[in-house]
């Protein structure tokens, strides 16, 4: 992702911080599919980001391909959709209503996980098995602006699990040093569009349990961290 924009010194840095996060460490080992969806979430975010700078069908059929199989994987992950939505209109504008491809990428991507996910569903009703974000309530309810818990939960999840405390300030001055950049750019929206998630389910992202749910936030961090160093 950050090929072309970094240097070769930043880009080692930037792995290395993916690489060693603690975060990242923690989903490797443990019996979920987070390992999994990691892996196809960079792939995901790589080859969509190639199919805008050449339209090609080999990066196509990648983009696709990556993206269904990482909202199979965990479909809190959809929030790319977030991101990639901002960078298509970015590229085309309000025109991207009337591209075709556009559309069957959404379709394509969207369609594995629909009929997954509706299967499931009948799991759930005759066995109990809870394939949802927990087992527990989890959207976030008016109760948000009047207890402090959730963003507290929040925030402390992002700046100490993903930031590890001092990355923030090594972010911060990228973003400062680097505004303009288009990969300063795209790792804000995409840190929004993972904030979305985390506020959308803040019963659980908030909790000291469900920090792995923030490893989303590590891929655009480690490139931050990468550019600000």
């Amino acid at each position: 992702v950050g090929g072309g924009v970094l240097g070769a010194g930043a880009l080692v840095l930037a792995f290395a911080v993916f690489a060693f996060q603690p975060l990242v460490f923690e989903i490797s080992t443990s019996v979920q599919p987070e390992g999994l969806m990691l892996a196809a979430y960079a792939a995901s975010v790589y080859f969509f980001l190639r199919w805008l700078k050449k339209d090609s069908a080999g990066n196509f059929i990648c983009a696709v391909a990556f993206t269904a199989l990482v909202i199979l994987a965990k479909a809190p992950a959809a929030h790319l959709g977030l991101l990639f939505g901002v960078l298509l209109l970015q590229k085309f504008g309000l025109a991207v209503v009337k591209q075709k491809m556009v559309w069957l990428f959404g379709a394509l991507s969207l369609l594995p996980a629909i009929l997954w996910y509706a299967h499931a569903k009948s799991l759930w009703l005759t066995y109990g098995n809870s394939l949802g974000v927990s087992n527990e309530t989890h959207l976030v309810g008016a109760d948000f602006f009047t207890n402090p818990y959730f963003i507290k939960g929040i925030l402390g999840a992002e700046i100490f699990a993903v930031w590890l405390g001092f990355g923030v300030a090594v972010g911060a001055f990228a973003v400062w040093q680097g505004f303009r950049e288009k990969l300063t750019f795209i790792c804000l929206v995409w840190l929004a569009a993972a904030c979305a998630f985390y506020l959308i389910a803040a019963r659980t992202t908030a909790d000291n349990w469900a920090v792995y749910y923030h490893v989303f936030s590590v891929l655009p961090a480690a490139l931050l961290f990468g550019s600000g160093a």
